[in-house]
């Protein structure tokens, strides 16, 4: 049988090479393969690689390490710390308003503590001390506290409200240093607060009496780190299921009733003061009142200092971890926005 004339495509056994032909001085052979030409090409346009940094001169990568690292250090921290607290106080100036009622508020307490101490009479002195200066720094410190804890919660239900959260939690400064430059304003003037509720109310009822300003600036100290400790609870909390409020308003019911703000822990049933020992604002009220009224009982002290140091060591970093896994879940799940 004779050949077939017609031109064989031999396009099968090479899939990879362009189908024109190309002429040579041999004659006419395939073209290089598109994959090739398309490689000549990017060698071809490809930039110049970039020379070694040399030592003496930055790195445009180290530059910007290190300005990832002066964002984080305590210089930016100092610096965010301060725009925040102007920010605040210019809105409270704004709003002046906030000054009269933060004013009148602790003076009808002082008035309202002082006429139930002489209806329960003067023979009521419980832990050595006049019933109505007992009143004044339980609930001094106590509010001061929960207040500080609560606006933990206020800063996650603000922003989730307006919609911000989501954008406060991309930003270079880590979610936790967000959360204590927005709580510090509030921590700040709610510690004003206190001062002068609990300076007033003794140098009106208990004007002789010897202050250990040292010890009262230790319990001071550890309690605030217990505060900010229950306050990422809190937010986490709020951040994940959305009722962080009801859970702070649970623990304060207890500590209200258990922590010895209105009476003595020794007037509870033995199974509830065994639960009030658990409680880290037990130790801090009566540590407070130790230092203010028993300065010389330096063992009770001590053991008071003691038990907020470890509620404070142990409950702090649990609290951070807490507060950024939950941050680190919503942002996977997508839930960080919602309210």
């Amino acid at each position: 049988m004779g050949s077939d004339p017609r031109p064989r495509d031999d396009r099968n056994e090479h899939p990879d090479r362009d189908p024109q032909l190309c002429r040579s001085r041999r004659g006419l052979r395939p073209c290089r393969s598109l994959a090739e030409r398309f490689a000549n090409c990017d060698i071809q346009n490809a930039p110049p690689e970039r020379p070694p940094t040399p030592r003496g001169l930055p790195d445009f990568d180290r530059r910007a390490r290190f300005d990832r690292l002066e964002r984080r250090g305590p210089g930016m921290i100092f610096a965010k710390a301060a725009a925040v607290l102007k920010k605040d106080i210019l809105t409270s100036v704004r709003y002046r308003s906030g000054f009269f009622l933060k004013l009148v508020s602790p003076a009808l307490q002082l008035a309202t503590f002082y006429y139930l101490a002489r209806a329960v009479g003067p023979q009521f002195r419980p832990d050595g001390m006049p019933y109505v200066v007992f009143l004044i720094v339980g609930t001094g410190f106590y509010t001061f506290l929960v207040a500080g804890i609560h606006s933990f919660l206020q800063t996650i239900q603000d922003s989730q409200q307006t919609g911000t959260l989501e954008v406060l939690m991309t930003t270079s400064t880590p979610t936790t240093t967000l959360l204590l430059l927005s709580a510090l304003s509030s921590f700040a003037g709610n510690l004003l607060q206190f001062v002068v509720y609990v300076g007033s109310g003794i140098l009106l009822f208990a004007p002789a009496v010897n202050i250990s300003v040292s010890a009262a600036a230790a319990v001071l100290v550890l309690s605030l780190l217990v505060a900010i400790a229950f306050g990422l609870f809190a937010a986490g909390l709020q951040v994940s299921i959305h009722k962080g409020s009801a859970v702070l308003w649970l623990l304060g019911s207890c500590a209200w009733l258990m922590a010895g703000t209105l009476f003595p822990v020794a007037a509870l049933p033995r199974p509830v003061r065994f639960l009030s020992a658990l409680l880290p604002f037990t130790h801090s009220l009566a540590g407070l009142r130790i230092a203010i009224f028993q300065a010389d009982n330096s063992a009770a002290l001590l053991r008071e200092l003691e038990s907020l140091f470890l509620f404070s060591s142990v409950l702090l970093p649990l609290a951070i971890f807490f507060f950024s896994w939950t941050v680190r879940r919503a942002r996977q799940c997508g839930s960080l926005s919602f309210y």
